[in-house]
Parts: structure tokens; sequence; C-alpha cells
């Protein structure tokens, strides 16, 4: 199903991408509720995450994945209300799942036998690299969904771009020498393009010629003060950090492969675009060559499907960190998505007005610098990184004033199953991510949170709408969440344990729980909505007592009277 075709997608095609409608679509006001709550929610851990987990910190990494799948978890119970198991396609999705595929295959090809309790084990790889890129998978997934269906980005897109560009440059400021100081400053420059991106927005025509003087003016001030704005936060996050010379090409590069990019589709501004681009690209490559920068040593020294091993310096690129993980197949599949997607979604930008394709051509430079952040020195390192990444590579469709299709939810669920598998399985002996939230909230925590989520992907992908059907639901994911627990005892080092199947059945109650809350107040709401209601207008009771007289019990109605031509009026 296309987007745009259902009634919870994504509005018709307007010039305007921050005035599509919001919505609840299906489910009334509750599932409206939930949509409200689950977009605040998102640009809490957008402005958060983005603008305040800037530093390469284990711990930074664990508030931005607890906020993820919390935000995940509420996203499941609005989908539910809605009765909507679909989820809107984007074409980095593929990309990510095949280099996901390579990293879980690094797991599964060390599995071997331990010499002591003569049982099949899983060898550690790489399950930090894992857990990150499942992140910034879910991230562009929810920041798709949600915000199409936002009915005004101008302010939003503001304040996100304001806290970014500002958080990150704090950041840069904080301390002497920071880890992944060009990918802060990459990510701070995303978030300065975020805020000039409402100037290409078109706004709308206010009535009379007072009103029209004063808006234009406004306009005036408000587009000085933003690019004002824009350029005194880009000079100090450039100038904050030694690193912001080699952020400065990086970032020039970007811009200026966009901006040509976009000027072989987008034919209104191919001149200018075309321009800009080149004198980008070449002050790009003049200070690359002045800087005497070169090819990494370490590309020659990549494999096909890499070592599965993990590279704990913060300094080290995205690029880096995915070829030595997975290898140069896994860094060319992410480079290739990224690109992919762009092309794909300017060449949905060539029928678009002229406004709409220089916002294209805009978002484009955005997002292409989102992704130099993500892959340049220090990006997977960096929360922060991931996070601004997520929400721009999220927004390109409503942006960028495309379609995208519309897929089964299933293999969401499948592709959840299979990494909670893997990731409960691993030793833990490497001082992972996913050790760390082991440690520190302990098994039984992680083993209720995970069995919540299992059983909301049941609710939304079964459509329970009745309590036997919530209970089936909840009963299937404790007893698979329990056979894992089993299956550890069998195919790891580490034993089964019974409180971890209580706690199992503990998550499935609470999930069935909420479903049950809501289910409630959903019923109530029909059953409000189906009541009738007396007219609160005002009317005559006397006219309507003579024009409607009280008839006798029992009484036989009036026959009909038959319709009469209009008299004439006074002096005809």
């Amino acid at each position: 199903m296309v987007a745009g075709q259902g009634p919870d997608s994504l509005a018709p095609m307007e010039s305007d991408p921050g005035r599509c409608r919001a919505g609840g679509g299906r489910g009334g006001l509750t599932a409206r509720g939930l949509g409200w709550v689950v977009l605040t929610a998102l640009a809490v851990l957008g402005v958060v995450g983005g603008g305040g987990l800037t530093w390469p910190a284990r711990s930074a990494w664990v508030a931005l994945i607890l906020g993820a799948l919390g935000l995940w978890a509420g996203w499941l119970y609005w989908r539910t209300a809605m009765a909507d198991r679909d989820v809107p396609g984007h074409l980095l999705h593929p990309f990510l799942g095949a280099v996901l595929l390579i990293l879980l295959g690094h797991l599964l090809a060390g599995a071997g036998t331990d010499p002591q309790a003569g049982r099949l084990q899983l060898l550690n790889g790489d399950t930090s690299l894992l857990t990150r890129l499942l992140i910034l998978a879910l991230l562009v997934l929810m920041a798709q969904d949600v915000f199409s269906r936002v009915g005004e980005l101008r302010w939003g897109l503001t304040a996100c771009g304001v806290v970014l560009a500002v958080g990150n440059l704090l950041r840069l400021l904080a301390a002497g020498k920071v880890p992944g100081a060009a990918a802060i400053t990459l990510s701070g420059l995303t978030g300065v393009g975020m805020l000039l991106s409402p100037l290409l927005l078109p706004m709308g025509r206010p009535g009379g010629l007072v009103a029209s003087v004063t808006a234009r003016r406004l306009r005036s001030v408000a587009t000085v003060a933003r690019v004002s704005a824009a350029t005194v936060l880009a000079s100090l996050l450039l100038t904050a950090q030694p690193e912001g010379g080699a952020a400065f090409m990086i970032a020039f590069a970007a811009v200026g492969g966009a901006l040509l990019l976009s000027a072989v589709f987008l034919r209104a501004h191919r001149g200018r675009l075309a321009a800009l681009g080149v004198v980008l690209m070449a002050v790009a490559v003049v200070g690359a060559v002045r800087m005497g920068a070169t090819l990494p040593g370490w590309l020659a020294r990549l494999e096909p499907l890499g070592m599965g091993g993990r590279l704990a310096r913060p300094e080290a690129s995205g690029a880096q960190v995915l070829g030595f993980s997975a290898g140069w197949l896994g860094l060319g599949l992410v480079v290739a998505g990224l690109v992919v997607s762009l092309v794909w979604s300017l060449r949905a930008s060539v029928a678009a007005a002229k406004a709409d394709q220089a916002r294209s051509a805009l978002w484009a430079a955005v997002v292409a610098v989102s992704g130099c952040a993500l892959l340049g020195p220090g990006g997977l390192s960096v929360p922060s990184v991931t996070v601004t990444a997520g929400l721009t590579w999220g927004l390109v469709p409503r942006m960028m004033l495309h379609r995208v299709r519309r897929f089964h939810g299933l293999p969401v669920m499948v592709a959840f199953g299979a990494a909670l598998a893997v990731l409960a399985l691993e030793q833990r002996t490497t001082g992972t991510t996913w050790d760390v939230l082991a440690r520190r909230y302990g098994d039984g925590a992680m083993h209720l949170f995970a069995t919540f989520m299992l059983a909301g992907v049941l609710f939304w992908q079964v459509r329970a709408g009745r309590w036997w059907q919530a209970l089936a639901c909840a009963l299937a994911a404790g007893l698979v969440a329990s056979a894992g627990e089993l299956a550890q005892g069998l195919l790891s080092t580490r034993a089964a344990e019974w409180s971890d199947v209580a706690w199992d059945f503990l998550g499935a109650a609470g999930a069935l729980g909420v479903f049950l809350l809501l289910s409630g107040v959903m019923w109530v709401e029909r059953r409000v909505a189906s009541t009738p209601r007396v007219s609160a207008g005002k009317y005559d009771p006397l006219h309507s007592l003579a024009a409607q007289p009280f008839e006798p019990v029992g009484a036989s109605p009036p026959p009909p009277e038959r319709a009469h031509a209009p008299s004439p009026s006074v002096g005809q």
C-alpha cells in the first residue's frame, strides 16, 4: 500500500510539509492522545539525545538505548490502538539490515563447544556496534512514522536545530580535548541546517493589506535573525576545537556533493546548485590538499566480511569501525544505503514546485552532513550523532515531499526476536553496552522489559481487540521468553534460572495490564460517543409548542398535508 492512501498515512502531497494533518487516524481520541505522547517523547529524545549525549561513554549509550526502547514500547501500543500493522518503508533499512546480518553471522560463525561443560556457546562479537545500528534503524523508523503526522514542523525544526547546534557547541567548548570532536562538530552543523530549513517552508497568506505588509516585515526580520544565528553558530562550531578544520573540509565536501547531485534532478535551480556545488567541492579539495589529507591506511587491511572485532578507541571513525567489524562489504552497504536513499528522494522531487525543489536541495545537504558525521572520526562512538542521523534521515520523505510504500510489520517482529536471542546468548566478557545494561539493571529487569516489548509486538501484529486475544499474546510472549531462557542453558555456558522465567511472565503480565487499561479507556470513549446528547442551542419554547401541539395519547397522527402553491405576496 502506498502512503497517503490509508487513514493514518501521509496526507496528500502538499507544497507545505509543515501543514500535513496531524492525526490519530483510527482509534479515536485514545489513539490521538497516545500519538501526542509518542510525539512528545520522540521530541524529548531528539533534543536531549542530540544535544546532550555528546560524550563517547557507555553510560550515555545506556541512556540512549533505554530511551529508544521505551519510545518504541509507546509506539507499539499507539499503533495497536490504531489497529495498523503496517510500517513506512525507508530505503536505508534494507542496507542496515544486511550489515546487521553480517554482524550476527560473526557471532554465529564463532560458535563452539565449551570444553568443560560440553555445550555449544556463542563467542563474543561486536555486540555494541550491533546494538547501535539497531537503535539507528529504530530511530529512522519512528521519526519517519511520527513526524509524517505532525501538523506544523516549522517551530519544531527551529527548536531542534537550535538545541542541536548549541548543545554540541557547549560540549566542544567545555574541555580542551574532546573525543570525537569532528563528529560532534558535524552534528552541530546539521543542527544549523535544520535551523535554516524553515526559511523554505511556505507560509500562509494573511488577509488584508495591513496584515500582508506586517507579515512581510516580520518574515524579513525572522529571516535575518535565522541567517545571523546560523552564521554565528557555524563559525563557533568550526573554531571551537582543533579538529574544526577537518570537519570544515568534510562539511564542504558533503554539501557540495549533495548540491551537485541535486542539480542532476532539480531543474528549477540547476544552474545555481551546480555552480555552488562546484565552488564548495573546490574549496574542500584545496583545503584537503593544504592539510595533507591522504587515504587512510586501514582501507588496505579490510577483509570482505570483516573480523567481527571491536574498536574501543573513541577517535576511530565510524567508517573504520564498520570496516573492521563488517568488512568492506558492510561499509560499502552503509555508504550505498545513504547514497541510494538520497538519490531516490531527489528523483521523487523532480515534479515538485520551485520552492519545494529548493527545500529538497537544502535537506539533501543536511542529511549528507549528518551521514558524514556518522561515518566520520568518532561518529559511531558518540550517541548524539546517532540520534541526529536518525532524525534527519527519518525526516527525508516529509521534507522532500515524496510518498513511501508501507509494508507489513512482521519483519520488525522477526528482527527483534533474532537480535534479542543472539544478544541474550553472548558470553558478556568484553564489557559491551549490552553487558553494561545487564550489570547495571540485572538480568531480571532485562527479562521483564524484553518480554514486555515482545508482548507489545504481538499485540500490534495480531491486532488484538478482545481480552482473550490479548491474554493469548501475553502467554505466548512469556512462553517464548522462557524457551529462550531454557535455550540459554543449552546453547551457552550460562545456566538457566527459574527466577528469570518468573521475570519473563511478570513482564508479559505488565504488558497485558497496559493493554487492558487502554482497551477499557477506548471502550468508555466509544460508549460516551454513542450516547445521544441534548442540543445546547437556544430555542423559543412558546414558538415550538405553538408549531408542534401536543396530541392525546393513542390518537392517530394527522394525515399529511398536500403541497400547495405559494400564496402571492402582499402587493402582487
